[in-house]
């Protein structure tokens, strides 16, 4: 692995996260209008960026920000994965 590899990871993983703000975008779940499987597979993926030295800037995401702050206080959520503030 290149010098070059860690920033190419971190711009994909920043790519995801990009893309998944513009879908959020008007839309509190990730699939119509209810909390789904979706939301609990992605979530726990999201919730490593920081752990892992991946900031996820509020205002470059809203959209995710808010899903993130909406899903993060639900009771299952907040008794099973502490999301980074």
């Amino acid at each position: 692995m290149g010098a070059e590899a860690p920033s190419r990871h971190e711009a994909d993983l920043y790519g995801r996260v990009k893309t998944l703000d513009e879908r959020l975008a008007g839309r509190e779940f990730l699939v119509g209008s209810a909390f789904s499987i979706a939301d609990v597979s992605v979530l726990p993926r999201l919730a490593m960026y920081p752990w892992i030295g991946l900031a996820l800037d509020a205002a470059a995401y809203p959209n995710v920000a808010r899903w993130l702050e909406r899903l993060g206080a639900r009771p299952s959520f907040v008794q099973s994965l502490p999301l980074p503030s």
